[in-house]
């Protein structure tokens, strides 16, 4: 049975590093697939995008004088990671916190630049699977570097976005593009609570309309996203809080107005999981509450049939005793005239429970 939400407690990259030297690189995928290195120049007046396979280039293109994305899709490849680093100064441990998948979201600012790691929300509807993608942002002073996991490119509408002047983004500093990267994902983590809402309410609808049916599991699946959700977004809280109230060298006050949105955004979601917590709790209880009303009245149903038999076994239990004088053995018409008898028992004793409305 394919899983619907990642293991709240899968650290496998925790595990294999080990006891090994920090800083040193190596993918969690056994299969190797190469990045998608992109980059994109861009201001106001000009557009420029080209792909980029031998990342060692990159360093030689970029434009102090121009906003400067590089988008590397795919974490598997630790050559070109690796060279990435080379080629912009980026910290070993830095690196290491890139490719691991099981990172939580973090904010660090260093001499040259400004790490920021986030999850981003992925849900497939059809096999209804809630998958967090990990992504990490490396801001300086005239480029951003942001690396992806898995092989699809999730920031392709803010590229669309760009390339086609839409909104604010050519008229803004690259700073402004880390915000928009920052919002864009966190947004789509409103798309993922309304399916948790809606399974929420499903499944309330479900509670109502079959109560004699046991609901445990989508219950559980529902309270496996919420803690799921919650684990990164309580990270992902702290991360931008820290970009807020701490100096950053990369991060001018202009933007930071943008951020403090995206930190209510963040509190927003937080409340909203909560309310969803409590939401799930009533619903096991709820669901509880119809399981045992099911068994009780299971439990009254064989009650009500053991109360009618109760007087015919004792009638019958009389008759069978091997007593040699008994008046009704020799009589013609004993043998149907207790069958009466028992009938008429056990209808005086139905209707007796239909009167008193137990059935």
């Amino acid at each position: 049975m394919k899983k619907k939400v990642k293991s709240l407690f899968e650290m496998r990259h925790f595990l294999k590093k080990a006891g090994k030297v920090p800083g040193e690189l190596e993918s969690e995928k056994s299969a190797y697939e190469p990045a998608s290195v992109e980059l994109i120049r861009f201001h106001k007046d000009h557009y420029e995008h080209k792909v980029i396979r031998e990342s060692g280039k990159l360093d030689a293109s970029l434009d102090s004088g121009m906003c400067n994305w590089i988008n590397v899709v795919g974490l598997s490849d630790i050559q070109t990671i690796q060279e990435l680093g080379n080629s912009y100064d980026i910290h070993a441990l830095t690196l290491e916190d890139i490719i691991n998948t099981d990172q939580l979201p973090k904010c660090e600012v260093s001499e040259n630049h400004l790490f920021f790691t986030l999850k981003y929300p992925t849900y497939d509807q059809k096999n209804d699977y809630l998958e967090l993608k990990h992504i990490s942002l490396i801001l300086s002073s005239h480029y951003l570097i942001t690396l992806q996991e898995g092989n699809k490119d999730h920031l392709a509408a803010i590229r669309e976005r760009i390339k086609n002047a839409q909104g604010k983004v050519r008229h803004k500093n690259i700073e402004y593009l880390f915000y928009v990267i920052i919002d864009y994902i966190v947004d789509h983590y409103f798309y993922v609570m309304d399916t948790i809402r809606d399974n929420i309410e499903a499944t309330e609808d479900l509670l109502i309309d079959e109560p004699e049916e046991n609901h445990i599991q989508e219950i559980h699946l529902i309270k496996k996203r919420i803690v799921y959700l919650r684990k990164y977004i309580t990270s992902l809280i702290k991360s931008v809080n820290t970009l807020l109230n701490n100096e950053m060298p990369f991060l001018d006050e202009n933007v930071k107005i943008y951020i403090r949105d995206v930190y209510d955004h963040t509190i927003h979601i937080n409340e909203s999981l909560m309310t969803s917590k409590e939401l799930q709790t009533t619903l096991l209880e709820l669901n509880m509450a119809n399981v045992n009303n099911s068994m009780n009245r299971v439990m009254k149903t064989l009650t009500i049939v053991a109360s009618i038999f109760i007087p015919l076994t004792f009638v019958a239990g009389i008759y069978g005793m091997n007593f040699q004088y008994m008046p009704e053995l020799e009589w013609k018409y004993g043998y149907p005239a207790v069958l009466g008898a028992m009938l008429i028992v056990a209808l005086i004793m139905v209707s007796f429970m239909i009167r008193k409305k137990w059935f």
